[in-house]
């Protein structure tokens, strides 16, 4: 018989118990066996050392102790094998003994069994929940994504627009102001008279009173600033909308950053078209005089 591996001291007390058990000192041979179990801190000692008790008190004859010892070994391990190699004799009763710790275990083991089903399945649907999670999370991110950039075209758009309404502005206001601001012909000298000239001299016809143009380059200036201004106040009323409706706090704040920047630029508008209105209206006022001049009779 020879000692299977074990812990070292272990080891030692099996070795000198299996060389006691061949020279047939069966007692010195449990006794051996008894100061093993003091060292042994392993499960697999245990069962090895439970194992060669049952085999030497089966040869001493006593089956309800050596029946006690396979079965305390095959409680720790129900798969357990003899280590030597036995009379059928004591295998018959080794097997009857792991029948009958079967038996006793099976509800152990079924619940150990549910229990690790559980677990696995627990398992499993924390996988599902933690993959379903990470999925919603990119989700998120890619939504939210989408809203800046959704949002920094929108900025961009609104900024085109207003750059392109001031340019207009400016433009118009430059073109009205180049048309009040034409050349006037200065009237020719009147040719001396050297004689008696029996011509008769063409009449000349006043000129036409003309109109005044800067009452209307006011007008202009300021119904294309109150419509520009209306349409940014518009534009600010909806980031306002937009950014009471739920959401990204980044968002909601970005939208009411937009609608400040648009009521402000509205306000500016509106203003700049209150003012030229009443500009032009002084302008149409003080314009009202008659400076056409006079024709002169041919002499």
């Amino acid at each position: 018989m020879s000692a299977p591996e074990g812990s070292p001291e272990v080891q030692r007390y099996l070795l000198s118990a299996s060389r006691l058990y061949e020279d047939l000192e069966y007692e010195r041979a449990l006794d051996q066996l008894a100061s093993a179990k003091r060292f042994a801190h392993r499960v697999e000692d245990d069962v090895t050392i439970a194992l060669y008790e049952g085999i030497i008190l089966a040869d001493l004859g006593k089956k309800e102790a050596s029946t006690a010892a396979f079965k305390a070994a095959l409680f720790l391990n129900p798969e357990a094998t003899l280590p030597v190699t036995v009379s059928p004799k004591v295998e018959r009763d080794f097997e009857a003994a792991r029948a009958d710790v079967r038996k006793e275990l099976a509800p152990i083991i079924a619940r150990q069994e549910a229990e690790k089903q559980r677990k696995e399945e627990e398992r499993r649907a924390a996988e599902l929940q933690a993959q379903a999670a990470e999925k919603q999370r990119k989700e998120e991110e890619e939504r939210h994504a989408a809203e800046l950039q959704a949002q920094a075209a929108e900025k961009q758009r609104q900024e085109e627009a207003r750059r392109a309404a001031e340019l207009k502005a400016q433009e118009e206001a430059e073109r009205l102001r180049s048309a009040n601001h034409r050349p006037v012909l200065e009237p020719a000298a009147p040719a001396i008279s050297t004689g008696p000239d029996l011509r008769v001299a063409p009449q000349v016809e006043a000129p036409r009173r003309s109109r005044p143009v800067l009452p209307f380059v006011l007008l202009g200036a300021g119904a294309l600033a109150g419509g520009a201004g209306g349409y940014f106040g518009i534009q600010s009323r909806s980031d306002t909308r937009s950014a009471r409706e739920p959401g990204f706090q980044s968002v909601r704040a970005d939208h009411l950053e937009s609608a400040r920047g648009n009521a402000l630029i509205a306000n500016v508008l509106l203003g700049t078209a209150t003012a030229a209105g009443i500009g032009a209206l002084i302008s149409f006022l003080s314009s009202g005089g008659d400076d056409a001049p006079t024709a002169e009779a041919a002499r």
